[in-house]
């Protein structure tokens, strides 16, 4: 039987299997209510690190922008 694309899927970049062999991982439940949860994983501790500090300046903004150099 196949199995859903979504199904295979920690989150938008990972896969379950590339997840579960990292040495960090983290559970972020998004929304309001927790609506969407999605895991991620992370080679190092630094890397973790840093998503979760984007993670919390994030909070409370709906959208963003990348502004481009000159």
């Amino acid at each position: 039987m196949a199995v859903k694309l979504a199904d295979e899927m920690a989150n938008r970049m990972q896969t379950w299997g590339e997840v579960n062999n990292m040495d960090y991982v983290v559970t972020v439940k998004w929304g309001q209510c927790g609506e969407q949860t999605n895991t991620y994983g992370f080679d190092t501790l630094e890397e973790l690190e840093a998503f979760r500090f984007g993670v919390e300046q994030s909070n409370g903004w709906l959208d963003y922008e990348v502004e481009e150099d000159d």
